[in-house]
């Protein structure tokens, strides 16, 4: 496996500065075979940090990352977390594993990047751009790489664990 790439994400939270950076000697530990037995395709768009379309066979499948929430935009570190998936994923090669289909009819899938051999769903919690969505992981393969890297994330207070403040997406989701 290939080391993920180290990026830095600036933020401004609460008026401070806070660098959280991304990848640090961390390897992202896709199974080959699980890999391998996604469809094929090309992320042609990503709409935030948790959710992408790929053009599969001449259709857009549009695919919810399954087992982690990502900051909504308006919310510190929304708009980095669709920036970081954008980074690494758009324009790329990708297989999605479908899991299942969540209420508005997006694939819930597992998605890794071709290109460098990256588990897309690990990646954003390891930078600490998403959490690990517990209530939504049950039925993710790799569940357990995730809940790993989002250890990680909070022992080296990467993005969303940088301040004690940081609300979780399905929180603010409850107040608006």
């Amino acid at each position: 496996m290939k080391a993920l790439t180290s990026l830095a994400v600036v933020a401004i939270v609460g008026g401070v500065a806070i660098a959280a950076q991304a990848i640090i000697n961390h390897q992202s530990r896709p199974a080959p075979d699980q890999a391998s037995s996604g469809r094929i395709g090309t992320v042609v768009k990503v709409a935030d940090g948790d959710t992408l379309t790929v053009m599969i066979d001449g259709e857009k499948l549009k695919v919810r990352l399954c087992g982690i929430d990502a900051p909504e935009k308006a919310q510190a570190l929304g708009k980095e977390s669709g920036d970081y998936l954008r980074a690494m994923a758009l324009n790329k090669q990708v297989a999605v594993t479908r899991i299942e289909t969540d209420r508005f009819g997006r694939t819930v899938g597992e998605v890794f990047v071709l290109d460098g051999e990256k588990f897309a769903n690990e990646a954003l919690v390891l930078a600490g751009l998403a959490y690990h969505y517990p209530q939504y992981s049950g039925k993710c393969p790799n569940r357990d790489s995730v809940i790993e890297a989002e250890k990680i994330a909070q022992s080296k207070r990467s993005g969303v664990w940088a301040t004690a403040t940081s609300i979780k997406p399905w929180d603010y989701r409850k107040t608006r």
